[in-house]
This record gives structure tokens, sequence and C-alpha cells, in this order.
């Protein structure tokens, strides 16, 4: 019972944040799909300067396609640049632009005040605990995706049973 507690909690928590992350979005004009690629092109060019498409869609579990049409669209915008590679024009280079920074800085004053409301009442060891945390369960949730991934290529969609014998579906 707690851990479905738990999971349906960490669903609730994840649409709120999505709500949290679309109202960013608006303040600097992005729709949210915009932002979050923006936001991860900042956080993945901060560690590594320039990066890759597939580097981007990698860190957001979506795909490359999807990734290519918002940086299409940041592109137009002047939030970002994107420059073929020398050695493969399929390859984009992506870098934020000082204007991609900029609308960034606009929006810094809002979503730190917000953070700071998001994450009231959480002390600071217990703020540095959910970090390890949540990284654990990213890096373990990955893990799960490519075990369901072996379990249903190896037995398929149907293989477990209850014990009655009849096919079991669990929905989270």
């Amino acid at each position: 019972m707690k851990f479905r507690e738990l999971v349906h909690g960490l669903i609730a928590l994840s649409a709120r944040h999505q709500q949290v992350r679309a109202g960013h979005a608006r303040v600097i004009g992005l729709t949210p799909s915009n932002y979050t690629v923006l936001v991860a092109a900042a956080h993945l060019g901060r560690r590594h300067g320039q990066m890759l498409i597939r580097d981007i869609a990698e860190h957001l579990q979506v795909t490359p396609t999807h990734v290519s049409v918002e940086t299409n669209a940041l592109s137009k915008l002047g939030l970002l640049r994107k420059e073929k590679s020398k050695e493969d024009s399929r390859v984009s280079a992506i870098t934020i632009t000082d204007a991609g920074w900029e609308s960034l800085a606009r929006l810094a004053s809002i979503q730190s005040r917000v953070n700071d409301q998001q994450f009231a009442d959480i002390s600071a060891d217990e703020f540095d605990q959910l970090h390890r945390l949540i990284k654990l369960l990213v890096h373990n949730s990955d893990m799960a995706i490519q075990l369901q991934r072996y379990i249903v290529a190896m037995e398929g969609p149907e293989s477990e049973t209850s014990p009655t014998g009849n096919r079991t579906v669990e929905r989270n």
C-alpha cells in the first residue's frame, strides 16, 4: 500500500512540477516543450559547452527527432544556434546564444521564488538526501526500463499470470 501511495505521489508531484515548468515557459514566451529543451541544453551546455541533439534527447528520454524540431524552433527565435558538423552533416552541434541565456536570466527571479516555495519546509539535509535519492531513482528507473524491455522481448507482454492462471495487468 505504501509503495502505491509513493508511486501516485510521484505522479502527482510530476504533474504539478510540469505545471510549474509550463508557467516558467510562458514567462519567456515559449511552449513547455521549447522550454524543456532550452533548459536541458543550458544544463548540459554548462557541463560540456556545445552539445549534440542526441545528447539532449538522451538526457530528456525523448527522440532525437523531437529535439530537432524543438531546436529548430528555438533557433528561429534566436535562443540557440545549430551548426552542422564538418565530419557528418547529419549531426548538429547546439549552443545557447546570448539571447537564450538572457531569456533564462529574465526568468531567474520568478523561477527562484517559485522553486523556493515548491521546496519550502525542506531542510538543507533533506534536500541533499532527496537529491541523492532522485539520482538513484533515475538510475534505477533506467535499469528497470531495460529489464522490462528484456522481459517483454524474451517472454512476451502476456507472460505474467496471476495465481489463478489469468493474465495480470497492473497499471500505475
